[in-house]
């Protein structure tokens, strides 16, 4: 009948990135920052390096390689101080914390070939303490063979921090520093305390809205459907990521195209819901 009330589903999404195109727009892009001071003459920076982000649900490898290629462009030779951000596990960090771990058979009955990402060698610092990720593995492989495994890690800040200074040391920049979580007012007062002013070294931009949500709608991406709406919302509204504050905005929107919003029941972007 045409009076029942039904679940729609993921025809949700139909709300919500049409809320987000409407906020944001269709050129909009999340944008994901390298701040420190200029270097000097020899190209060291005096300091330290800080990621900042704004929450990009899409933040890749890829990206923390891109970030370093623009350092090494301008010139930078040497970080004489920490690869810092914030312990937020959205803001400043990788979308998937995942160890990858290739492993190629070589010679039969010798160990075969193993790579990692990020290297092995990359040490984090929790807590005043150097951590490192011990990874085991077990099993056979035949020569010639290839296998990809992806391990999860469930500390994000500091494996994105990780990640990006391996990714730095790639590119030829020496670190002497750690990897260290801080806010980011705390890495300002101390680079200010030392008289240095923290500024966008490098910078990547995600893929434009109107591509995300392409992706969203086609392949009925839910986390990237609630992470968009949300980043709207905030947009809007500022404060946290919260879903709370998508729904109303979404309902902002039906509003304003003319839809009674208290006639739908919503309660996330996605439509991933009880």
């Amino acid at each position: 009948h045409d009076t029942d009330a039904l679940n729609p589903a993921s025809n949700v999404k139909l709300i919500s990135t049409g809320t987000v195109l409407a906020t944001l727009g269709a050129d909009w892009r999340f944008a994901t920052h390298v701040l420190g001071a200029a270097p000097d003459d020899t190209g060291t920076i005096q300091g330290g390096l800080y990621l900042h982000g704004n929450y990009d649900p899409t933040l890749g490898p890829k990206a923390l390689d891109e970030l370093a290629q623009e350092l090494k462009a301008k010139g930078i030779t040497k970080i004489a101080g920490d690869i810092v951000l914030d312990e937020s596990a959205t803001r400043d960090t990788l979308a998937l914390s995942k160890i990858r771990i290739t492993v190629r058979g070589g010679t039969p009955g010798k160990a075969p070939h193993v790579e990692t990402w990020p290297a092995s060698s990359a040490l984090v610092e929790t807590e005043g303490q150097p951590m490192r990720i011990d990874v085991s593995l077990r099993g056979t492989i035949r020569n010639g063979h290839t296998r990809v495994l992806h391990i999860p890690v469930r500390r994000r800040s500091t494996f994105t921090g990780s990640a990006l200074q391996r990714a730095i040391q790639d590119s030829g920049i020496v670190v002497d520093g750690t990897v260290r979580l801080a806010s980011f007012s705390d890495f300002n007062h101390e680079e200010g305390r030392s008289g240095r002013i923290p500024f966008p070294l490098a910078t990547h931009k995600s893929r434009d809205i109107a591509s995300l949500v392409k992706r969203v709608n086609k392949r009925s991406l839910n986390h990237l459907s609630d992470r968009l709406v949300m980043s709207a919302a905030r947009s809007v509204y500022g404060g946290p990521l919260e879903m709370s504050s998508a729904v109303l905005l979404m309902k902002n929107w039906l509003t304003s195209i003319g839809i009674d919003a208290e006639s739908v029941v919503l309660d996330t972007g996605s439509g991933l819901s009880y």
